[in-house]
């Protein structure tokens, strides 16, 4: 007898292995400057403020602590601090917290790109 649970993970595993295929017309390219732009949908918004990054927002609102990270695992992480700390445990394991006095969580890996 056939167990089609066998051949669903078999082409699973089949399908895992093909590579995405470009269509003909989009270019392919390792530069971003190369990205053509397909469609827009909306109007394009505009601000009189100069953005920030995630990095500059994050320590500004001391969401953060990438220095300490970075001193803590060498370089690249950094640590969740007040209320982005938080909001990890409050996502993650809520009864946990209750058993902290300060809030401080796992390293994260930041790219500075």
């Amino acid at each position: 007898m056939i167990d089609i649970r066998l051949i669903r993970k078999d082409r699973a595993a089949v399908k895992a292995k093909l590579p995405n295929l470009h269509m003909d017309e989009i270019k392919v390219s390792p530069d971003r400057k190369d990205n053509v732009n397909m469609k827009e949908v909306g109007l394009t918004p505009h601000f009189d403020f100069p953005f920030k990054n995630h990095l500059e927002l994050s320590e500004l609102l001391n969401l953060f602590d990438c220095k300490r990270g970075a001193k803590i695992s060498g370089a690249g992480f950094a640590i969740y601090r007040g209320m982005r700390a938080r909001l990890e445990w409050a996502l993650n394991i809520p009864s946990v917290r209750q058993k902290y006095f300060g809030e401080i969580s796992k390293l994260i890996r930041i790219s500075h790109d």
